[in-house]
């Protein structure tokens, strides 16, 4: 099975996300920050990572720069999506 790193700081979606993913058979493993993200990847060996950008400690990009950097890490796979902000919400327009 498949292990995959999900690190997130909103409570819903990281919730959303282990379920999706558990239901679809894998292994999943969670972080809110990205320091527990380094610990968890150095300590569980993810082979995939679903990576929220805007984490409250360090920047998503920075962590994508550690990740290497972590001993005995293999990372094959890195998703990472920018956190959605109010301001931007898609708007309807009304005829």
């Amino acid at each position: 099975m498949a292990r995959i790193l999900v690190v997130e700081d909103q409570v819903e979606l990281q919730r959303a996300l282990r379920i999706n993913l558990r239901a679809r058979r894998y292994d999943v493993l969670a972080a809110r920050t990205g320091r527990q993200a380094l610990t968890v990847a150095a300590t569980q060996l993810p082979e995939a990572i679903i990576l929220d950008l805007g984490l409250p400690d360090i920047d998503g990009t920075e962590l994508i720069v550690e990740l290497p950097l972590v001993p005995r890490a293999d990372h094959r796979t890195v998703r990472a999506h920018r956190p959605w902000r109010q301001d931007r919400r898609p708007r309807c327009r009304s005829r």
